[in-house]
């Protein structure tokens, strides 16, 4: 059983090196802007030509957040939900006044979200 969970904790860094690595090649050189939400702050990198976003917490937020988990061996946590960073990340269209929705979001790599957006109203085909 020692032996099963040494192999566990050894892996787990390896499982988020494809998200680490596809935020890297799709968002690097992208300008970081801050956007105070209804709930909390994010960091937004935008690329509106691609009609996408991905959004994380601040640095404060994600060192509060690893240490409350850490601090409580993973049983407590700050909200990190996909549904939390959306409505901050539609927020953020909504406060620039881009009249685009946010259709669909994917985890890069916990707790980094890509959102897609749209033009409210518009269907995918």
């Amino acid at each position: 059983m020692f032996k099963l969970l040494l192999i566990l904790l050894a892996c787990l860094p390896l499982t988020s090196c494809g998200g680490f690595k596809y935020a890297v090649q799709n968002y690097r050189g992208v300008k970081v802007q801050k956007h105070h939400g209804p709930d909390f702050e994010i960091r937004v990198f935008d690329k509106p030509e691609e009609n996408r976003m991905m959004v994380t917490p601040t640095v404060g937020r994600a060192a509060k957040e690893g240490y409350i988990s850490g601090a409580t061996l993973g049983l407590a946590s700050i909200e990190n939900t996909k549904a939390g960073y959306q409505k901050q990340a539609q927020d953020f269209l909504d406060h620039n006044e881009r009249k685009m929705e946010i259709y669909k979001g994917d985890l890069v790599v916990k707790p980094q979200w890509e959102f897609w957006y749209r033009a409210k109203g518009k269907t995918i085909e």
